[in-house]
């Protein structure tokens, strides 16, 4: 980073990594010029504060840009007088699995450095940049794997095209869609289905089906999905007269990563698999 500015520079630098994901809140008082690549294994992006960035790869960019950072080839930006912004950086491989999996396109984010315009989600912008900050403010402490995962999710709707990105359906069909979907997970919990396969199956888009859930149950389709499964397996254990292996029922609604499900277990029932089957009776 070089100072273009003449005077001290006071910056501010504040970050939270989580598993997965990093955040950094920015904040200088002197204009500055950045240039670099991201690591490979890393999808980094940055969204500066409204008219805080004066170039972007030689462009002068919108309010509503997304900065994508790039391993391939360098990027360039030159700030305004005073910046302030947030930087994220997602593992690649752990991005491009959620966004299969939620039948989301971020192939143009994950190309190299870029300015992607997506003038019709600025307020998207605004409220992803104000959940980084509440996550920063609140620390490692208060945030549980799942929570990362639904905040990734939000990130990553905003990287996919706008075409997909977009939520163009109305409330009545958001209801119906998450009411089909309810249905179709409900009756495939030992299948182990996409959040893309339901959206086919309901027949709307990831975001669609996203806010619907969130209208309707005030969490994503694939928290959902998740708590679904867990609750599947709670209600088994709970109800179990025989011995049984808790591995086995986890696995037939999905659970294969053990040491991840009791801990998601714990944290949603408050308790581990192994104390709800000891409370049938069962030694």
């Amino acid at each position: 980073m070089t100072q273009i500015e003449r005077g001290n520079l006071n910056a501010r630098v504040s970050v939270w990594a989580g598993q997965k994901l990093t955040l950094i809140d920015l904040n200088f008082d002197k204009a500055v010029h950045q240039t670099g690549t991201s690591r490979p294994d890393v999808l980094a992006f940055g969204l500066p504060d409204p008219q805080r960035i004066s170039k972007w790869l030689g462009q002068v960019p919108s309010d509503t840009d997304v900065m994508t950072f790039g391993s391939d080839q360098p990027f360039d930006g030159v700030s305004s007088q005073i910046f302030s912004g947030v930087v994220f950086g997602i593992d690649t491989q752990f991005a491009q699995g959620m966004a299969d999996h939620c039948g989301l396109d971020i192939s143009e984010a994950l190309k190299g450095a870029a300015t992607s315009s997506m003038s019709n989600v600025g307020a998207h912008h605004f409220r992803i940049r104000q959940m980084a900050r509440l996550r920063i403010a609140r620390g490692l402490n208060m945030c549980s794997p799942e929570e990362e995962d639904d905040l990734i999710l939000s990130i990553l709707e905003m990287l996919s095209s706008p075409r997909v990105w977009c939520d163009s359906g109305k409330s009545s069909q958001r209801n119906r869609a998450a009411r089909m979907a309810v249905e179709y997970m409900i009756s495939n919990l030992d299948e182990c289905i996409s959040i893309r396969q339901i959206c086919t199956e309901v027949g709307v888009s990831a975001p669609t089906l996203r806010r619907g859930f969130l209208d309707a149950y005030g969490i994503g389709p694939k928290q959902f999905l998740q708590r679904s499964r867990l609750s599947a397996v709670h209600a088994k254990l709970a109800r179990q007269r025989h011995d049984c292996g808790i591995a086995d029922v986890a696995n037939s609604y999905g659970f294969w990563h053990m040491g991840q499900f009791a801990r998601d277990y714990r944290a949603f029932f408050g308790e581990l698999p192994s104390q709800t089957l000891a409370e049938t009776g069962i030694s």
